[in-house]
């Protein structure tokens, strides 16, 4: 069916009782996964140079 919802024409699945999802709301879950995959991904090489920074310091404890 097509009703008017918020001021647009949208499509709606009556068996599934909601409304299809749009254009534009498909690309704003794709742009939030993207930018939770680029912020893991930021903090996961934070970490990983953390560890290098901590592993480094402890040989240099151990060698002197």
């Amino acid at each position: 069916r097509i009703c008017w919802e918020g001021g647009y024409l949208r499509w709606y699945d009556p068996v599934g009782n909601r409304f299809l999802t749009t254009y534009q709301e498909a690309e704003d879950g794709r742009l939030a996964e993207r930018d939770a995959r680029l912020t893991e991904q930021r903090e996961a090489e934070a970490r990983i140079a953390q560890l290098e920074e901590e592993n480094r310091r402890l040989r240099q404890q151990a060698q002197g």
